[in-house]
C-alpha cells in the first residue's frame, strides 16, 4: 500500500513537472513567435519605406521641371506700347501636362520691394490655354503688349534709375505622376540692358521660385 502511494506521488510529481515544462515551452514558443512576427513586420515596414523612398527619388529624377530661360521686351520707345514676352521650357525628363500661365505688367520704383496691392495697380490677368510641353520641345512663348504707352516721363525716370516696368508671372502644370507644380518669377527692365527699344529683363532678388 505504501509502495502504491509512493508510486502515485511520484507519478503526480512527474506529471506536474511535465505540465510545467509544457507551459514553459508553450510560453517560450509564443514569445519566439511574437519576436519573429515583429521582425517580419519590421522588415516589411523597412521594405515599404525603401520602396516609397525609391519611388519618390525616381519621380524627382524623371518628373517635368518647367522654367523660364528668357524674358524680353521690344517696342520700348516713346509713344509706343512695349511688348513683353517670356519663354516656357521643360527642363525635365517627362512631359508637363495641362501647363498654363498668367502674368501682369506693372510700373514701379523698386521691383525688389514692390508689392501689388490693388486691381488698379495692374491689369488683372487670366490663365492662358492649357497645353502639354514635352522635354526637349521648343519653348512655348507668351507675348503681351502693355496696356499703357511708354511716355517721355517714364523714359526719363527709367534712364535715371527712378522707375521701371516689371513683369510678374506664375506657371502651373501637372507632372505625369499626377502631382501639381508651379513656377513663379518676377523680372524687370534695368538701365543698360535695353538697346534700340529692345532687350532682356533681369530677375528680381525675390519671388523667383518653384516647387
Amino acid at each position: 500500500m505504501a509502495a502504491w502511494a509512493f508510486a502515485t506521488f511520484v507519478t503526480g510529481v512527474v506529471g506536474a513537472l511535465i505540465t510545467v515544462a509544457g507551459v514553459i515551452y508553450v510560453a517560450w514558443t509564443l514569445a519566439e513567435t511574437r519576436k519573429a512576427t515583429g521582425a517580419a513586420q519590421s522588415a516589411a515596414d523597412a521594405a515599404k519605406d525603401a520602396n516609397k523612398a525609391f519611388a519618390e527619388h525616381s519621380q524627382r529624377e524623371l518628373r517635368a521641371y518647367v522654367g523660364v530661360p528668357v524674358v524680353a521686351v521690344k517696342d520700348l520707345a516713346i509713344g509706343a506700347q512695349p511688348t513683353f514676352s517670356y519663354q516656357i521650357k521643360n527642363f525635365g525628363a517627362t512631359p508637363a501636362r495641362e501647363l498654363e500661365s498668367k502674368y501682369y505688367i506693372v510700373a514701379c520704383d523698386d521691383p525688389n520691394t514692390h508689392k501689388v496691392r490693388t486691381p488698379a495697380d495692374k491689369v488683372v490677368p487670366t490663365w492662358s490655354s492649357r497645353v502639354d510641353l514635352a522635354p526637349g520641345q521648343e519653348p512655348v512663348e507668351v507675348t503681351q503688349t502693355h496696356h499703357a504707352r511708354w511716355t517721355e516721363a517714364m523714359h526719363t525716370a527709367f534712364a535715371a534709375g527712378q522707375g521701371t516696368l516689371m513683369l510678374c508671372a506664375i506657371i502651373r502644370y501637372r507632372d505625369v505622376y499626377g502631382k501639381r507644380h508651379w513656377t513663379m518669377f518676377k523680372s524687370y527692365l534695368r538701365p543698360g540692358t535695353i538697346r534700340n527699344g529692345a532687350g532682356v529683363l533681369s530677375a528680381t532678388r525675390k519671388h523667383n521660385r518653384a516647387n
